[in-house]
């Protein structure tokens, strides 16, 4: 895999990114392989640290449009348990970023 940083050189890069990928998960059949491709890539970012190359905050799309969270949350309910185990790693790294 590639370091997220190294794929994505700028904040612009990364805020639009997390959107399409959102996008292309509702687009995509559950039971499609490219599904857990996608997952991945989210994961991946999701992972990424951020600093002074990227500031912004990949899920701010999620903050910004919380529909955009019912594939994910439909990946828990309904996907096998590799496509659950991804979207609850996702999911976790979105609430801990989440501030109340």
């Amino acid at each position: 895999h590639f370091q997220v940083n190294d794929v994505f050189k700028g904040n612009d890069q990364c805020r639009f990114a997390v959107p399409e990928l959102i996008d292309l998960l509702n687009a995509t059949d559950l039971n499609n392989n490219a599904f857990i491709d996608v997952l991945e890539v989210l994961s991946l970012v999701a992972k990424a640290k951020y600093g002074a190359n990227l500031s912004h905050n990949p899920f701010s799309a999620f903050t910004e449009a919380p529909s955009s969270l019912d594939s994910l949350v439909r990946c828990v309910a309904e996907g096998h348990p590799m496509v659950q185990d991804k979207a609850v790693e996702i999911l976790s790294r979105f609430c801990k970023t989440q501030f109340v």
